[in-house]
This record gives C-alpha cells, structure tokens and sequence, in this order.
C-alpha cells in the first residue's frame, strides 16, 4: 500500500470531529508559525535584554588522575578540535570550513559555497546571516577578536576561522543561515545527512577541551602529585609524561607534545561558542530544528563551561553575558518547542526536557526557570516510566539507544539531587500557570518521597533521611538500567547491536577509542574511500561505538555497587562525577547484596505436554519447511551457563566463560511505532571464547539513502527465519515506523535453550535453539514458503551509525 492510501484510509477511519478538532488545530498552529516567522524576520530574535548574574556551578575539582588512561586519546583529540577536525557519522577526521569540498556520499556530492573571505568585523556575514539579526551577530563575531583569555597565543586568536556549522561535511550540501528554523527541510535529497550539522551542533568535545585545560593547568601550577595508589611503572610514565608537558611550546603541530597551553583550551572554548552563537541567531538554520539537538548542545556548553570555571578559567565579562543570554535563549527554545506527543514519543522529548532540566538548574531562580525546573523533574518521572520497561530495557527496541536515554536519565537525577536549597524549594513553591504548552504542568508542590541510602537502616538522626521527588520504583528502575547494560554485553565488552544504532551520546566524558593508523582504517572501512585529509602513517582515533561500560560506571556513582564497579572496570571518571554531582548520596539497591538479579531469575516454560507436542508437530513438517544450522562449540563452553531475560524489552541471554548467545524476541518499541526497530525477531548474536561468530551489521544510515536504511533493517540483514520474498514487518510507510506489528513470543527459555515464534509473515514461525556439548544447533520452522539460508551471504558490518567495515577473511 502506497503512502497516500494508506494516509487516506487512515482518515477514513477516523471519526468526523476527531478530524475536525485536528484541523482546526494544525490552522491554528500554522497561523501562529506564520505570525512568529514574520516577527523574527522584522526584529532580532535574540533577546534583547537578560540581566547580569551568574550561573550556578555544580561540577567540583577532581583529581586529574581520574583522566589518567584518557591522557594519550585527550591530547590528540583536542589536537583535532583545535584545528577544527571531526569525525561524526562515518565522515572520517575532516577539518570543517567554509568551503570545504567533501568526499561525497555513495556518489552523490554536492558544491554549495566558495570559501568565504573571513574579517575580524563580520563584513563577511552580510548576506548570509538575516537582516534582523546580522548586527548583533556581527557585534558577537567581533568579540572572538577583542579579548583572549589569560595569556593565549595571539597567533591563534588573530587566525581563528569560523566552523561551517550548516554543512553536512560528508556530502557537502549546505543549508542556508538565514532560513527560519521551521522551514528547514531535510531528507529531500539522495546522500544528503542533515544529522552531521546536527552533531557536530551538539558540541560535545567542548568537554575534552576542559579536560585537557584542566590536566595542563594542574601540572603548570604544580598542584597535582602522582598518587601512590595509582600502578608502580604506569603511574611513572604517566608522570614522566605530564613532567614533558611543563615544557611547553605554542606550536600546535610540535609531534613531540600532547597538550597546549591552559589558556589555548579556554580561547577555543570561547571563540568556538562565539562563532556559534553568531553564526546560528535563535530560531534560524538547520540547529534550531531538532529541539533534541538544542537540549543535548546546551547542556554540553553548561558542562564545559563549570568545569572550566572549576578548575580556574576566567572568563571575560562581554562573554559571560553573550554565554549566559544564550543559555536563557536555548531554554526558550526548548520549551516552546517541545517534541511532545499524546500518543507516541520518544528519546527526543526525554532529550528536551533533561536539556531545560540543566537550563532551569544553571540559571537563578525566577518564577519562569522555577517552573522550567519543575516541569523538566515533573516530566523526567513520567518519561522514564513511560520510556524505560520495568526489567530495564528502552522502549525503542535498541540497545544503543537504551545508553543514550539512561545516561540522560542519570546525569538528571544526579543533577536535581544535588541541587541547592533554594533550587529544592522551588520544586515545592512554582507558579504552574507559567507553563502554557502541553503537557502542562501540575500545581505546586511535586511529591516527595524519602531517599531509601545504603545503610540507612545505621542512619542515627533525622536529618540524613533525606528527600527527593523520585518515588523507589525510580530508583530500582535506574538501577536495572545498569543491569540491562551490564548483562547485555559480551566477553569482548561490546553489545550486540538490537534496533537502530545512531551512535547518539548526551555527554561523552569517556569515549572509547581503537588506535590505528590511518591507511589500517582506509582499509577497513568502505566509507573512507578517497579520505586524504590526513597522511596514511598518521594515527587514526577510531571511536568504538559498542563499549558502553561508561554508563554503568556512572549509574555506580549512585548505587555504589561491587559488581557494577568491576564490570565498569577503569571507567572510574564517570563514577566520580555523577558521586560528586548527586552530592555523595548512595541509594539503596532493590535488591541484597547476594541475591540474584531479577533478570537471573526469570524462567519461561508451557507445559511439558504443549511444548512436546508442538515440537513433535514441527519435526513431521516436511524438509522445505524446516531448516538445521549446527555451530561447534568448544568443549565445556556451556559449562555453568548463566541465564538473562529482558522479556519486556525482548532480549535473552545464555552466558558462560567461553560462549554468548543473545536471542531476540519481544516488541517493536515506542509502543507499537518500531521507529527506531528492525526486523530482527528470533535474530541471535554468538561469541565464542571473545571472538564474534554471528553479529548483527547494524544500522550504516538513516535518511541520506532510504534504500540503505531499509536494507540494514530487513530481514535479509539478520541472523534470523526467513522465508524467501517476504518481511516480517512492513517497511515501506516510513523510514521510522514498522507496521503490521510482528508478534514475537517465546514459549521456552531454560537451561534447556530456547523457543520463540513470532507472527510477521502472516503465519508463524518458530526458532529452537538446543545446546549440547560441543554444539548449538538452531532449527528453523515455517509452514508456508521456502525458508532461506542463513549463512548464504555475508553483510557488510556497520559497527557505528555511518561506518561499513569492509568484509574480512575471518
């Protein structure tokens, strides 16, 4: 069914007032977008006036030794940031600038603008930024020329050229700053990724900026000293290291130095939101689209700017008050803009509302941010209950976005349980008529319920009985977050990928990095075909989408839990901030100490009869309709095998020292839409003794190439039953939606193996998975059509959102 019929049917089956109250309401919307469009264009969306003040400041000091095993990867990376350098999206390390000319995308290549001929007065950005906005971006633009903070090299503050935020670096087709952020169209054109402008918009090296500031500021101040807790000979190194590091020279491209200057990270800092906030006025171009993009960028800038503020950077005034106004103008934004919907959202509203959340935090209390506050801790509780099932799991059917949603939903918590005492009391004393956008706001006060710590049965005096407005089931749901994490990887610390992977972080404070050189990762990626922007011997900083350790390390922070702590491993620094955000508070596991959690002891069985009933019924179909895959195992590789289930989220586990097996078998997500799904029911990942066998390739891209996005979310791209012309679930009414709803379920998991169904095709089909000895054996049953091999061809592996990995011998 076509698009349009099925859009018409819909609207046939809707009710005659059900569909007149939607009209009216979407001209009552487009009216009132018109008359805003227009006001923007007459007079300056900036805001005109916001008052001196300051922010508040919530990210401490801590210990530099805590970025010890980052230092390498820290130095090379702001090394790229300070020349501009990124790699977003599968682009590889591209310098971005106006007039850049981009490598293409599968052939299609666009040249949307000559190379602009830049001058500290911003003559350049007549005409390209809007008439009502341009001398104010202007007076911003001059600001990155007036002032350096401290004792920056002037070199580099004199020859500061401008980021092309409105680029997509990897086709190379641009949109236009002047266009009113509702206009913006995206999707429209083959190869085109309006995603790239959006993430590198999103800022979120701006953090490593600050690490590296605050790691040469300590050193040069002679304020840190090697702590005797750190590895003998390591520790030595490291030390050594930050003793070469004293000696330093203002020449960006010495080799024989990591780090610059303190001051150099404090001038990027501030010439690049300069440069952004000149270049992209409030409601104007591609970066005020996506309100999940203004949320999760803000929060990056107020994270960044605290610890720069923490660890001694001052910043002058003329830019504290651009920086300050722009934080108000995002809050704005946001809420006015919030991707809200009745019957389906998503981690784009859970990103809207935790960007106000640091917003309403950072700003002082007034009646209007007391309410963004409110309203933003008010909605976080819904939408985790929404947004996050009881075992766990995300409900968008993707454990890649499982990381993204639960590392917004710690950093929030931890944010709003170490607020101050006039920002707790105004989540009890906040005028709700200040929210006028749905879905409204309650009257004041929110409900608060008593923190259950650790230990608090030891807790002697009232006032450590501490408060916060997130009921228990919060907490054990945040906790099985963790879990789900934890229990979901594989003994080479990656998870299998399940639904889409866009590779999207909130904060990335511990990115992952493989290390390679530059010709090793031509050679195995596809996507750099033709990349020259670095030499072939230069090192390649090769992020790894799949290692999501980091999150369980900070929801540790909260928990303080042993088994947390040594799966984490050495991602202590995100242990340690969300410790010291939250204000040290340790919450109550739901669980003892030595009991097994709940996804341990989930066990799903019909009776004896149905199952050998059902199972001699499948063995008598005939051999067209069945299909035999044996794996060999290692001996002993089911020896003490573990079980997991995530049976709302749709994911077991079987586990031991030398074998992994995950199963896929549950919903499509976001209540019934599958936006971010595949159709991967019944599908499995293996590893054997850490080595991947059967992998999921993952997702490669979204909108640029609609072709693609299908092929990697069909069928033909998992380790699943297939029957020969068909999917399980229909694909062709949206790049973001599965229709028709496959019905997965399983009828056994135990320490016997595992058997599921799942009714895509029309008819069911069924996956039996069997462990013997030195064997897997999965069998396959379908009672119409021809069941397709499994292993008949190899798909080229997407290990992030963007990336082919080029097929290996292995």
């Amino acid at each position: 069914m076509s698009m349009f019929k099925y859009y018409i049917r819909k609207a046939l089956s809707t009710p005659p007032r059900v569909t007149a109250k939607k009209v009216a309401g979407r001209v009552k919307q487009k009216a009132l977008a018109s008359f805003l469009k227009l006001k923007d264009h007459l007079a300056m969306s900036f805001v005109e006036q916001w008052p001196e003040c300051r922010l508040y400041q919530f990210f401490p000091r801590f210990s530099p030794k805590l970025l010890f095993l980052q230092v390498e990867s820290i130095g090379e990376m702001t090394r790229h940031y300070l020349d501009h350098r990124f790699d977003l999206l599968g682009s590889g390390w591209v310098r971005v600038h106006h007039g850049i000319q981009c490598r293409g995308l599968e052939g299609y290549r666009y040249s949307m603008r000559e190379a602009v001929e830049v001058d500290p007065d911003g003559k350049w950005l007549q005409g390209r930024i809007n008439r009502s906005n341009v001398g104010e971006s202007r007076r911003i633009w001059r600001l990155i020329f007036q002032i350096s903070p401290g004792n920056a090299n002037p070199q580099r503050k004199n020859r500061y050229i401008p980021i092309d935020w409105h680029i997509d670096f990897k086709s190379g087709f641009r949109w236009k700053e002047s266009i009113w952020y509702r206009d913006i169209r995206y999707g429209h054109k083959q190869g085109v990724d309006v995603k790239v402008p959006w993430e590198l918009a999103r800022m979120q090296h701006l953090v490593q900026l600050a690490f590296a500031f605050a790691l040469v500021k300590q050193n040069t101040t002679k304020q840190w000293i090697p702590s005797s807790d750190l590895a003998g000979q390591a520790n030595m190194k490291f030390f050594r290291h930050q003793r070469r590091m004293v000696d330093k020279t203002e020449n960006l491209d010495n080799g024989k130095n990591h780090l610059e200057t303190p001051e150099e990270y404090a001038l990027e800092f501030r010439s690049q939101v300069l440069d952004f906030i000149a270049n992209n006025p409030p409601r104007f171009g591609v970066n005020w689209k996506c309100t999940m993009d203004v949320g999760i960028r803000i929060a990056n800038w107020l994270v960044a700017y605290d610890l720069f503020r923490a660890y001694g950077a001052n910043f002058d005034g003329e830019f504290n008050k651009v920086f300050l106004r722009s934080v108000y103008e995002h809050g704005l934004h946001i809420i006015n803009n919030l991707e809200w919907g009745e019957s389906i959202r998503s981690n784009h509203y859970l990103a809207n509302i935790t960007g106000l959340l640091f917003v309403a935090s950072y700003l002082p209390c007034t009646p209007e941010t007391d309410a963004w506050l409110a309203f933003a801790v008010q909605e976080l509780i819904k939408e985790v209950a929404l947004q996050f099932y009881q075992d766990g799991g995300n409900f968008e059917a993707s454990t890649s976005y499982h990381r993204l949603a639960a590392e917004m939903v710690v950093y929030a918590t931890a944010l709003v349980l170490g607020l101050p005492y006039e920002k707790l009391q105004a989540l009890k004393n906040y005028d709700h008529t200040m929210i006028k956008v749905k879905p409204g706001l309650a009257p004041s006060p929110l409900p608060h319920y008593r923190i259950l710590k650790k230990n608090d049965s030891k807790a002697e005096n009232l006032n450590q009985k501490l408060e916060s407005p997130f009921p228990y089931w919060y907490f054990e749901r945040l906790e099985k977050m963790a879990e789900f994490t934890m229990h979901i990887t594989k003994p080479n610390n990656r998870i299998p990928q399940i639904g889409d992977n866009d590779s999207g972080r909130f904060f990335k404070f511990q990115p992952v990095y493989n290390k390679m050189t530059v010709a090793e990762a031509k050679k195995r990626y596809r996507n750099l075909e033709g990349y020259d922007d670095l030499p072939d011997d230069a090192i390649y900083w090769d992020e790894d989408f799949l290692d999501h350790r980091h999150l369980v390390a900070a929801i540790n922070g909260l928990f303080d839990r042993k088994d947390f702590a040594t799966f984490a491993d050495k991602f202590t620094l995100e242990t340690n901030i969300i410790k010291n955000l939250a204000g040290g508070i340790c919450i109550a596991s739901y669980k003892k100490a030595d009991e097994p959690a709940a996804a341990e002891k989930v066990r799903i069985a019909a009776s004896d009869n149905e199952l050998g009933k059902l199972q001699r019924d499948l063995e008598a179909w005939p051999e067209n309709q069945k299909q035999t895959i044996k794996i060999p195992l290692p001996n002993g590789a089911t020896d003490n095998l573990k079980l997991y289930a995530y049976p709302d989220f749709g994911l077991y586990i079987y586990r031991s020292k030398r074998i992994y097996l995950c199963i896929r078998c549950g919903p499509v997500g976001q209540n019934g839409n599958g936006g971010h799904a595949h159709n991967d029911q019944l599908s499995i990942e293996l590893n054997i003794d850490g080595k991947d066998v059967i992998v999921d390739p993952g997702t490669y891209l979204y909108t640029p190439l609609p072709k693609w996005r299908n092929y990697y979310r069909s069928v033909k791209a998992h380790f699943t039953p297939k029957v020969e012309g068909k999917e399980p679930g229909d694909l062709s009414r949206g790049l973001f939606a599965i229709r028709g709803k496959p019905q997965a379920h399983v009828l056994y998991f135990g320490e016997f193996g595992f058997f599921g169904k799942h009714h895509g095709y029309g008819f069911d089909v069924f996956r039996q998975i069997i462990f013997e000895d030195e064997k897997v054996i999965i069998k396959d049953f379908a009672p119409k059509g021809k069941l397709c091999q499994n292993l008949s061809k190899r798909i080229p592996f997407s290990p992030g959102y963007g990336v082919i990995e080029n097929e290996s011998d292995n």
